[in-house]
């Protein structure tokens, strides 16, 4: 499940001197924008490329690429961890959004990005 990848890696991303390889759920540019964002230093695609070839690549490139230029970001570096525990204003947000969607069932998806 990406979600529960991207959880962890936002969280431990800020805390542990470690870099985090994301390496679920990753078929798009989107996903690795989002897992980047989250604060991954590397993002796996190695189902996608099955599943599409070694020219999907390009696709997920070109997509990464298109969504840093729509956001005026000139490197990965300008944006990665940018919503990761340690750079929200609340930071114990990860934790209650996790208990409140417990309890309901539902919640709102703080990784959800438009590519």
């Amino acid at each position: 499940n990406i979600r529960l990848a991207l959880r962890w890696i936002a969280i431990l991303s800020g805390e542990i001197d470690a870099d985090i390889a994301a390496s679920t759920g990753i078929h798009s540019g989107k996903d690795v924008v989002s897992q980047l964002l989250a604060g991954a230093r590397a993002a796996q695609v190695v189902s996608a490329l099955y599943k599409n070839g070694l020219d999907h690549v390009a696709t997920i490139n070109r997509e990464l690429a298109e969504w840093m230029d729509s956001k005026g970001y000139g490197s990965i570096e300008d944006f990665r961890g940018k919503v990761s525990k340690k750079t929200i204003p609340d930071p114990y947000a990860f934790e209650r959004a996790q208990y409140i969607k417990l309890l309901t069932g539902y919640g709102h998806d703080p990784f959800e990005v438009e590519c």
